[in-house]
């Protein structure tokens, strides 16, 4: 997919670019392309997206007077809400500076130990990967986390923490468990990462996003040709009398 943005640039002033990636980029994807390139306003951010210790989301809003909005960072650039024409740069989704979210959060995951120690990560209705998988909403590289640690599951019922089969498994209040409902906040060990999860309000489903734009095409108007009588060659000479009109 291709989408055409405008870049809001560290020294002042935007610059039109083409946004071209796959249907599962996702925003945190196009972010760090972002600060990576040395587009980011704080120099700090180009190697927090180098090593993902925090996530990074795209700011947004349709024009140089429209309020800002928070781009989910998980989400894929074609469903994020991200629209043509809209002006774009890559923050720390919580950082200082920051939007009102396109996507509400349900809860937060606190690093308190590791790589990430300070990071922060969002926690959406539905299923929330933990794990050194790079596809997790909550990416933790150390060697302790297994790829596909555990998952935090948000439904309109509560909170759950399951663990996956990790290898070193999940101690909540320094107790082990398999699966944990979580009504309250919490430290959660995760091999040797200390986690605390905090609870917000009632999950609800993401909404439905695009990044097209739904409009009504001006109907075509057929061309007009205007009529003309055009007689076969021999026609009157040989009786015939043929004469066709276009």
């Amino acid at each position: 997919m291709k989408l055409r943005v405008s870049l809001a640039l560290p020294q002042g002033g935007v610059r039109d670019i083409t946004l071209v990636c796959d249907v599962t980029t996702t925003v945190a994807d196009v972010a760090r392309t972002l600060l990576l390139a040395g587009t980011g306003h704080d120099p700090r951010l180009a190697e927090i997206a180098r090593q993902r210790l925090a996530p990074v989301p795209l700011r947004a809003r349709s024009s140089a007077v429209a309020p800002l909005l928070l781009l989910d960072p998980a989400s894929p650039i074609g469903s994020s809400g991200l629209q043509p024409g809209w002006i774009i740069d890559a923050v720390l989704e919580f950082g200082p500076s920051g939007g009102a979210r396109v996507i509400e959060p349900a809860g937060t995951v606190e690093v308190h130990s590791g790589r990430h120690r300070g990071a922060v990560f969002s926690l959406i209705a539905g299923q929330n990967l933990i794990g050194r998988d790079r596809e997790s909403r909550i990416f933790l590289s150390d060697g302790s986390v297994s790829r596909r640690h555990a998952t935090i599951d948000l439904t309109p019922a509560g909170i759950t923490i399951r663990d996956l089969g990790s290898a070193n498994g999940i101690l909540i209040d320094g107790h082990a468990v398999t699966e944990h409902r979580v009504a309250a906040p919490c430290m959660v060990t995760l091999g040797e990462v200390e986690l605390r999860i905090v609870p917000g309000p009632p999950a609800s489903p993401p909404p439905q996003l695009s990044h097209r734009v739904m409009h009504t095409r001006a109907p075509r108007i057929a061309p007009h040709f205007p009529a003309t009588v055009r007689e076969l060659p021999g026609g009157r000479s040989a009786g015939l009398g043929a004469t066709f009109f276009f």
